[in-house]
């Protein structure tokens, strides 16, 4: 199937959340996704052949995402099965990304709202989730990172080629923003239902909405549920702008990056050997200059501040 344009969200590199990533000839991947918190990576534990990361209950986190090409790529997101632009299930054949120039690092820091701003991503139990307020927590757990190289740009024709009706002027015109800042067309993006109504499960009566009953069984269970989710946090300055992508693949992305997280007692449960690994963790990541570090440009805000 051939590749389809888009308009995209590209991040505007400001300072601390994009700088340029030197190339590096000694193994590392293309494409990287790491969990910061206080602006440091969370160590990560490798256990039946997937990536654990641990979170601490109201610690706010950002997903930073690492380009080591020459290319821009396209970047889709998901926390909890959420695409994290426009807070619908997750598919990367359809949703639109963040566009990531050549070299660039990117930390994403939450769920985004308009154009200039995004919820922040903060760590929770399972009943106050993002994804548990919208109706299906059944996803809680899991960030999921989709990367797509962009086309390359094809020679220039010598005479300009004759446009059939309803071939490019159709698909721009899907994909111009609307009044909210977002395109829903390009790629094939479809209007779904509502969030809330994602959360039926019903298949013999699609259309009869849950009981009262049936709904505050799941909110009972949500609540008991242990184990870490990632709230809707409060408002933080993201500023993107649109730009126009064509994928090299529109459905198969290069590398796909999955990390699942929970709390300390909820990774044991998994088997997750994180008391093992921690000690071999800390002598890896020892720094022989720990006073050394540029200091911070701004203040750093009080733990619970609120904005």
């Amino acid at each position: 199937m051939s590749p389809r344009s888009m308009w995209l969200l590209v991040a505007l590199c400001v300072p601390w959340s994009a700088r340029a990533v030197p190339a590096d000839d000694g193994g590392s991947p293309p494409y990287e996704v790491q969990v910061l918190v206080d602006g440091q990576p969370l160590p990560e534990y490798r256990h039946q052949g997937e990536w654990f990361v641990e979170g601490r209950k109201d610690a706010r986190y950002a997903i930073r995402l690492i380009n080591r090409t020459s290319r821009r790529v396209e970047v889709v997101v998901t926390v909890d099965g959420l695409d994290v632009l426009d807070g619908r299930p997750g598919d990367y054949r359809t949703r639109r990304g963040y566009v990531l120039g050549p070299w660039q690092t990117y930390d994403l820091e939450g769920f985004r709202i308009d154009m200039g701003r995004v919820a922040a991503f903060r760590f929770s139990s399972v009943a106050r989730s993002y994804a548990a307020r919208t109706g299906d927590a059944r996803n809680v757990g899991v960030i999921g990172v989709a990367f797509f190289p962009e086309r390359r740009p094809m020679p220039m024709p010598r005479r300009p080629i004759e446009v059939p009706r309803g071939g490019l002027e159709e698909r721009e015109a899907a994909g111009t923003p609307t009044a909210d800042g977002y395109g829903r067309g390009g790629a094939g993006i479809q209007e779904e239902p509502a969030p809330e109504a994602l959360g039926s499960r019903d298949v013999d009566a699609p259309a009869a909405a849950p009981s009262a009953a049936r709904k505050s069984a799941e909110r009972t269970r949500q609540e008991a549920r242990p184990g870490l989710g990632t709230e809707f946090g409060e408002a933080r300055a993201s500023a993107v702008v649109e730009t126009r992508f064509v994928r090299q693949d529109s459905h198969n992305p290069h590398r796909v990056v999955v990390i699942r997280y929970n709390d300390r007692e909820g990774l044991r449960a998994m088997g997750v050997p994180v008391d093992e690994a921690c000690d071999s963790w800390l002598r890896r990541t020892a720094d022989p200059f720990p006073a050394t570090r540029p200091p911070r440009p701004f203040a750093r805000p009080p733990a619970g501040w609120r904005p």
